[in-house]
């Protein structure tokens, strides 16, 4: 054996007697009143703090994983060597503290676990010595702070534990908010354990995923809900669920196959908690409408309909969900209207007519009649209802505009012809009037006659003896030819033309009956 090893059994051997010294000079000198809580071989000891006549801290009895601490003081040490054999014991506030300290690998805190679990009212006890009422100070470490603090944290934060979730939505804002809060059998917030949070349905994690620590970062509870931001994706149920891993609320008793050697206890590890919200989510939609008039052009009492193109601005159309267009049909107007946001206050209408639409897609109103020439216009609006804010359309713009005239004269009918009889002889032409011919001219007036001459009165004839009315007729005769040559020559000089005017002058009759030129 080489040297070094002589060395090391030596002072194993030499440290084995000086404790065994010690504790029984403490035992004589009662310098533990308490006794002795556990005699345990150092190379089994996890953190803890050591004193001359006890161990207060953890156990290696299982290698560390997990660590075990005993529950009677004063028998024999908990070896690894033992055959042990387990099972679970409620006790939510050991449950608590071992869960949530155990893998906090330092002595402070090992040896305040230490005592809490040898003073525990959750477990069941079997000392052969007396544990003291505070909490020791070891080697300058005063137990009691620590001690106190725990205790106070396991009466608050111990199980069995609530997971409370809840869900507002904001289907405006097309969001909503999941809240998680993580409560103990206190009802107090329970801080510091690992929560999932999972979303289904139509929604998702907006931004970065809100207080709780990110869409990557693991959620941890708090002593105030967390809130996860969401953002809705559209209609139906959305479900927040949440689970927490916690406490178990339980430990598992160990008990050796030997008699007169302590019990411990282990932490179990941490079982799931669950909860979740629900919400049905009917978000708003925006609904569209592009309008065009069916006629640019119409004579008076021709029916006019509106052509319909309903879209979207925003959202998606709800399955089923029916929406009422208005149309109402402006006019007549003298001239053709000028744009703006709504119809002049008093406009005259032809009326209104409404037209169902239960989706995005192509639809014409119910026909209108105009009975008067002028400039007509359609407008449309859609009512808000409790799934979207409405729309309405402008008053006068072109694509809506119709210009209706007054009709064309009726033309002539003919009337029918009865079967079998033979056809209607064409209409004879109108008679046109004959052309007109022009007039002659006017006949200029004779040229002025002179006068015969004067009868010159015969000498005297000696008168004839009277013999009766001889006499008398050849006066007569005679006075009645020239009336009759008079009246010849005037008819003969009104039928031919007039001779040429002389130029030097006239005629003219004198008082002895004969004409003589002017200037002679």
């Amino acid at each position: 054996m080489a040297d070094t090893d002589r060395d090391d059994v030596g002072s194993r051997r030499l440290l084995r007697l000086v404790w065994a010294l010690l504790v029984a000079v403490a035992s004589v000198l009662g310098l533990g009143a308490t006794g002795v809580w556990a005699q345990v071989d150092e190379r089994n000891r996890g953190p803890g703090l050591a004193h001359p006549a006890t161990w207060l801290g953890s156990h290696g009895t299982f290698g560390g994983d997990p660590w075990a601490w005993c529950v009677d003081a004063g028998r024999a040490a908990p070896e690894p060597g033992f055959t042990w054999t387990g099972r679970p014991l409620e006790a939510p506030r050991t449950s608590y503290l071992l869960t949530r300290y155990a893998a906090q690998e330092t002595d402070e805190v090992h040896a305040a676990l230490a005592y809490l679990v040898h003073t525990s009212a959750e477990l069941p006890h079997d000392p052969r010595t007396r544990v003291p009422s505070e909490p020791p100070t070891l080697h300058g470490v005063d137990l009691g702070p620590t001690v106190r603090a725990l205790a106070a944290e396991a009466a608050a934060a111990a199980g069995p534990y609530d997971l409370q979730v809840s869900l507002d939505v904001d289907p405006q804002a097309r969001s909503a908010t999941a809240r998680v809060l993580l409560a103990g059998a206190s009802g107090a917030p329970v801080a510091g354990w690992p929560v999932d949070v999972t979303v289904t349905g139509p929604a998702e994690p907006a931004g970065d995923g809100g207080d709780a620590g990110g869409t990557e970062e693991p959620r941890v509870s708090a002593t105030r809900p967390l809130e996860v931001p969401l953002r809705l994706t559209g209609d139906g149920t959305v479900t927040v669920a949440a689970k927490a891993t916690v406490p178990a609320g339980t430990v598992t008793l160990h008990t050796a196959d030997r008699a007169g050697v302590q019990r411990v206890v282990t932490p179990v590890p941490p079982v799931p908690v669950t909860g979740q919200a629900t919400a049905d989510v009917l978000l708003p939609f925006a609904p569209s409408v592009v309008t065009r008039t069916s006629a640019e052009r119409v004579t008076a009492g021709t029916p006019v309909t509106d052509h319909l193109e309903v879209g979207l601005v925003e959202g998606t159309w709800p399955d089923g969900h029916a929406v009422v267009v208005t149309s109402t049909l402006w006019g007549p107007f003298p001239e053709a209207p000028a744009p703006a946001p709504e119809a002049p206050p008093g406009a005259p209408a032809v009326g209104t007519v409404e037209t169902v639409v239960t989706g995005p897609g192509r639809y014409e109103t119910p026909p209108l009649t105009p009975e008067h020439p002028g400039w007509y216009v359609w407008t449309e609006r859609v009512p808000a209802d409790e799934r979207q804010p409405g729309w309405a359309g402008r008053f006068g713009l072109a694509a809506e505009t119709t210009l209706v005239e007054a009709p064309a004269p009726p033309e002539p009918t003919v009337p029918p012809v009865p079967e079998g009889a033979p056809p209607p002889s064409p209409a004879p032409p109108e008679a046109t009037a004959p052309p007109q011919v022009p007039a002659p001219p006017e006949a200029s007036a004779p040229p002025e006659v002179s006068a015969p001459p004067e009868a010159t009165v015969p000498p005297a004839v000696p008168e004839l003896p009277r013999t009766g009315g001889v006499a008398v007729v050849p006066a007569i005769a005679g006075a009645a030819l020239v009336g009759l040559g008079i009246s010849a020559l005037a008819a003969a000089g009104a039928g031919r033309p007039a001779p040429p005017r002389r130029t030097r002058g006239r005629y003219r009759r004198t008082t002895s009956g004969r004409t003589r030129r002017p200037g002679r």
